[in-house]
C-alpha cells in the first residue's frame, strides 16, 4: 500500500509533540546506560543483542544537552555490523563482537506510542512497566513493552471539508493524547503543551526517522532542520482547537495508584486537492 496523508498525519503529529516536550520542556533526563548480552523473544540472524534497562532513547540532535549515540565505545554505527534500536534501548552487533560497560544516553520524561486502542482496554488489559528512574533497575527491558510515564497518541475521528476556494479539501482529523504521569508537575507540562499547540501548524513528514532495526535510517535525525525545510504551505498541518482536562478514574486508581491522567483532544487540518482532481 502506498502512503497515503493518514499516515503522515498520526506520525508527523507523534515527532511533533515529541519534540516540544524536549524542546521547550527539556523533559528528558541524561544516563549511563549498562549494557547486557541477552536472548530476545525475535532473534536476528548472525547478531548479539545487547539490551539495557531503559527504552526509547532520545535520537533527535536538535535537543541542546542531549546524548545522541552513534556507536558504543570505539565502536560506531555500521562497524562490526552495529546498530543503535532507539526504541527498545539496545544494541545489535555482529555475532561474536564483545560489548562491556555502558552508553551515555538520553531518556524522555514520556515514552510515546501510537495506539488504535482506547484509553480503558490499555490499562485493564496491558501491563505496563516503570521507568527505571521510579523504581530500583533489575535488569534488561523486554522489547515493545509499554513503559510509563508515557503517552499514547490516537485517531478518533476524520473527515473532508469542501473550500470553496480553490477547489482544495480540508482534511480534518480529532486526535487523543493520553498521559499517563508520575506526578502532577509532569502532567501539567504536558497540559500546557497541548493547550499552547492551539493555531500552530507543523511539518508533514512523509518518512519516520527508524528503520527495520529502529535505528535512524540515516544516522542522523534533526527535528528542527526539518521543520525549516519542510514548512511550506502546502506541506503544513494546521491545529485548529486543543482542549486538556486531568481526569480522576477508579479503575486507574486501582490497578496503578502512582499514575495520574490526563487526556487532550486536538483537532488538526491540512489542505488537499481532492482526488478526482489530481
Amino acid at each position: 500500500m502506498k502512503r497515503i496523508v493518514d499516515h503522515d498525519i498520526i506520525s508527523s503529529f507523534k515527532e511533533y509533540i515529541h519534540f516540544s516536550l524536549l524542546n521547550q520542556l527539556e523533559a528528558y533526563r541524561n544516563v549511563n546506560a549498562p549494557l547486557f548480552l541477552t536472548s530476545p523473544a525475535r532473534s536476528f540472524y548472525g547478531k548479539d543483542v545487547y539490551g539495557s534497562p531503559y527504552a526509547q532513547w532520545l535520537y533527535d540532535s536538535s535537543i541542546s544537552g542531549a546524548q545522541i549515540p552513534s556507536g558504543v565505545g570505539s565502536l560506531n554505527r555500521g562497524v562490526s555490523g552495529l546498530s543503535i534500536d532507539f526504541k527498545n534501548g539496545r544494541i545489535l552487533v555482529n555475532t561474536g563482537v564483545p560489548i562491556t560497560g555502558s552508553i551515555p544516553v538520553s531518556l524522555p520524561d514520556f515514552n510515546i506510542y501510537v495506539t488504535t486502542t482506547p484509553i480503558q482496554k490499555i490499562f485493564i488489559e496491558n501491563k505496563f512497566e516503570y521507568a527505571p528512574y521510579l523504581k530500583q533497575p533489575t535488569g534488561v527491558i523486554k522489547a515493545d513493552s509499554i513503559i510509563a510515564p508515557c503517552i499514547f497518541v490516537s485517531y478518533i475521528s476524520t473527515e473532508n471539508k469542501p473550500i470553496q476556494l480553490g477547489g482544495l479539501e480540508s482534511s480534518n482529523f480529532s486526535v487523543q493524547v493520553a498521559v499517563f504521569a508520575d506526578n502532577l508537575q509532569h502532567l501539567m507540562g504536558v497540559q500546557k503543551i497541548v493547550r499552547d499547540m492551539s493555531d500552530r501548524v507543523f511539518p508533514s513528514l512523509s518518512s519516520t526517522p527508524f528503520n527495520e532495526l529502529n535505528d535512524l535510517k540515516s544516522g542522523y535525525w534533526n527535528y528542527n532542520s526539518l521543520m525549516q525545510t519542510n514548512g511550506n504551505q502546502d506541506n503544513l498541518i494546521h491545529v485548529n482547537d486543543t482542549s486538556f482536562r486531568i481526569l480522576d478514574l477508579d479503575y486507574v486508581n486501582d490497578k496503578h495508584p502512582n499514575i495520574l491522567v490526563g487526556v487532550g483532544n486536538v483537532l488538526l487540518s491540512k489542505f488537499r486537492v481532492p482526488d478526482n482532481l489530481n
